[in-house]
């Protein structure tokens, strides 16, 4: 089940229409003249690219990739839908930058692109069965910030709590 909504939240990201390139142009910048439009990342996830799986940072940034949290988040709900399952996704946006304050800008960016993204994605996926399983809705959403010791390497981790109904389970 975790495999088919990485998978299923991944494609939604590049989705050319609704997806992360398509909303991140229209993201307002700001008022500071020195920001510049950050490039889109490309995009991947853990279920098909082997040094992601491995939580590896990619060679080539920036990029966005998607991950299923550890197996431990994924809790059955007893109520009030005894049929769903919680699964912890973790959407990384990863930039190389050794500006601080404009790497800062750019991980808003990509929040903000991100954000409206799974707003879309919530929308358009709860009745989309990937591999018998859909989302239901978002249970709940953090961000953390991760920089490198020496601060050329900027992360922001968007955790999705995400109720998942798998249809096949449930049959």
């Amino acid at each position: 089940m975790h495999t088919a909504i990485v998978r299923l939240i991944a494609d939604w990201l590049a989705h050319p229409t609704h997806g992360v390139a398509a909303q991140w142009n229209g993201v307002p910048l700001g008022d500071d003249p020195d920001i510049t439009r950050a490039a889109v990342p490309q995009l991947g996830d853990e279920s098909r690219r082997e040094e992601l799986a491995r939580l590896q940072a990619p060679d080539a940034l920036p990029a966005i990739t998607v991950h299923a949290a550890d197996q431990d988040s994924a809790t059955v709900s007893l109520q009030p839908f005894p049929n769903d399952t919680e699964v912890e996704v973790v959407i990384r946006h990863i930039l190389r930058n050794p500006n601080t304050t404009e790497a800062l800008w750019h991980l808003d960016q990509g929040q903000r692109a991100i954000g409206r993204a799974m707003k879309r994605a919530l929308v358009n996926l709860s009745g989309t069965p990937r591999n018998a399983c859909f989302v239901t809705g978002i249970t709940r959403y953090r961000a953390e910030l991760e920089q490198s010791n020496d601060d050329t390497i900027h992360a922001m981790a968007h955790r999705y709590g995400l109720r998942v109904r798998d249809t096949w389970t449930t049959a």
